[in-house]
């Protein structure tokens, strides 16, 4: 009888321990998740017509900084017109949204900076399409990832979730008004993209703790220019600032925390209302300590320094040996002085 209470309660602790485990885990999955969505998720289009949807991404509870991803679409029922990118969350694109009417993809690679994004409806861009034939158009998300902005970089990305669209036959296209019942107000003018910065100058190579990275560019007169640093995927983004002049020229410097290694350096502007551009192509950075430096140097002109090292060995040796000859010399001499002095001496005395 104890024996088999005993087996009843090893199995109870075992159920509890199990429990407990598929209790953590699913809760570590639940904090950890992601989901990248279109919306609207579908509706009805006319053929001819243009419709837009949005990449959102869904990440409540925990903060990512990193998203990739691929649109595909039916090219018999689609093509791409443009790709609106107002609104985002991403404000650094690795590459620009790029999209292709000929195999049917819309590609997007972006990062949100530190802090990152926490929350359900994160807008990452736009896509505005062309209706071209009727029937139904399925839009899927493929080759995805949402990274969390947690300096490890992990994939926190669970679900994807695309769109159905039903596209409809063109409708009769009433009369256009004649003049006089042609509305006279007009429509505000879309407000013009900011046009982003230039890097004209910057250090590819820079040596700690004596050197600061030095950053020179271009960009519209009195505009806020935010610089972005990076290590690598995984790192956090160090963001500093500085603001072009009344020329449009702009410079800036920064030292601090940068460790060694190859680091990564791109350039945003940004209008008083907050709206950023397009970022500066991406340039490389070494950076390394001034010891090494030292070494380098050394051993790049390591011939010409073994010949000035040997040039001055000769030249300390002769100056050497001309003291030592004066000073021989001047014994001699005085030597040669005292024997005439005591051959005169003996003379004078015979």
């Amino acid at each position: 009888m104890e024996i088999k209470n005993s087996e009843n309660k090893k199995s109870k602790i075992s159920f509890f321990i199990l429990l407990s485990t598929f209790y953590f885990l699913f809760s570590v999955l639940a904090v950890q998740a992601a989901t990248l969505y279109l919306s609207p998720a579908s509706g009805d289009f006319t053929v001819g017509g243009n419709f837009t949807v949005a990449v959102y991404v869904s990440s409540p509870d925990q903060a990512m900084n990193a998203v990739q991803g691929t649109v595909t679409f039916p090219l018999d029922k689609l093509e791409v017109v443009s790709l609106p990118k107002s609104a985002s969350i991403v404000n650094l694109w690795v590459q620009n949204p790029r999209f292709s009417n000929k195999t049917g993809a819309v590609q997007f690679e972006g990062l949100a900076l530190n802090p990152g994004f926490t929350g359900s409806a994160g807008k990452l861009l736009s896509i505005t399409f062309r209706a071209k034939q009727t029937g139904r158009a399925l839009l899927e998300i493929a080759n995805s990832s949402v990274l969390a902005n947690d300096g490890l970089g992990t994939n926190i990305l669970t679900s994807v979730s695309g769109g159905k669209y039903t596209l409809l036959p063109k409708k009769t296209e009433p009369l256009a008004p004649t003049p006089s019942t042609t509305p006279t107000s007009s429509l505000p003018l879309p407000a013009e993209p900011i046009a982003a910065p230039k890097i004209t100058n910057y250090s590819p190579l820079v040596y700690l703790p004596r050197e600061a990275l030095l950053i020179e560019g271009t960009a519209i007169p009195n505009t806020q220019i935010v610089l972005y640093l990076q290590k690598d995927s995984k790192s956090k983004i160090v963001t500093f600032e500085t603001a072009s002049d009344e020329k449009g020229k702009w410079q800036a410097f920064y030292q601090e925390g940068l460790e060694k290694g190859q680091w990564w350096v791109s350039a945003v502007a940004k209008d008083k209302e907050g709206a950023f551009s397009s970022s500066t192509e991406v340039l490389p950075i070494q950076v390394d300590s001034w010891f090494n430096y030292v070494i380098r140097f050394i051993l790049k002109y390591f011939f010409y320094i073994i010949i000035l090292i040997v040039v001055l060995f000769c030249l300390l040796v002769y100056f050497i040996y001309r003291r030592f000859r004066k000073k021989q010399m001047q014994k001699k001499s005085e030597k040669d002085i005292q024997i005439e002095k005591d051959n005169f001496g003996n003379l004078g005395v015979g």
